[in-house]
């Protein structure tokens, strides 16, 4: 078993081809089902004031695709580990598609998402899927245990676990725009 943080995380470059990139953005650049992003503790929603925009949902043509090559990274990153106790997973939270404008970023937060224990599908989130749409922005990087900066490029997935040992937050973006999404495995 490896012994550092870093270990569990896992960056596959170029998972998602251009053609696939390209349609998802088209599609998500002429949406107009964005909101505002907003953390949550168990009691309220929290406004830090930079939020990114986000939308949830499977309505854009490339979803099927996504999720696919997402599906393919995840089989990937477990079969590296060959653990005999996690070799698969229950299933998927819908994707959460980010849209970082300038001056937006997202705070340093761990992957504990309480919503996941409620509704039909059930389950406490154990891995976090990202993958970064297009890269012609400044700014935006990845940042990892505080201080560990994640240079991804377009087509990009990172995986890692979802506990509190994982802390992560997307510098502010200083021009452009940045898209990505995101999802939990649990």
């Amino acid at each position: 078993m490896q012994k550092n943080l870093i270990d569990y995380v896992k960056i596959f470059k170029n998972a998602i081809d251009e053609n696939t990139r390209n349609r998802s953005l088209l599609e998500l650049d002429n949406n107009k089902g964005w909101e505002q992003h907003l953390f949550y503790n168990y009691q309220s929603a929290i406004d830090h004031g930079t939020e990114p925009l986000v939308y949830r949902g499977n309505v854009i043509s490339t979803y099927p695709i996504l999720m696919d090559t997402i599906w393919n990274s995840l089989r990937d990153y477990i079969n590296n580990f060959n653990f005999q106790w996690y070799n698969s997973w229950n299933g998927f939270d819908t994707l959460k598609f980010i849209q970082y404008n300038t001056n937006t970023e997202m705070k340093n937060h761990c992957d504990h998402i309480h919503s996941m224990f409620e509704g039909k599908k059930r389950g406490i989130p154990v891995l976090t899927v990202i993958g970064l749409l297009n890269d012609d922005f400044e700014g935006g990087n990845l940042i990892l245990f505080e201080d560990e900066h994640v240079e991804l490029q377009a087509g990009d997935i990172i995986i890692f676990p979802s506990v509190f040992l994982y802390p992560h937050a997307v510098e502010k973006i200083s021009k452009g725009k940045r898209f990505s999404f995101a999802t939990w495995v649990y």
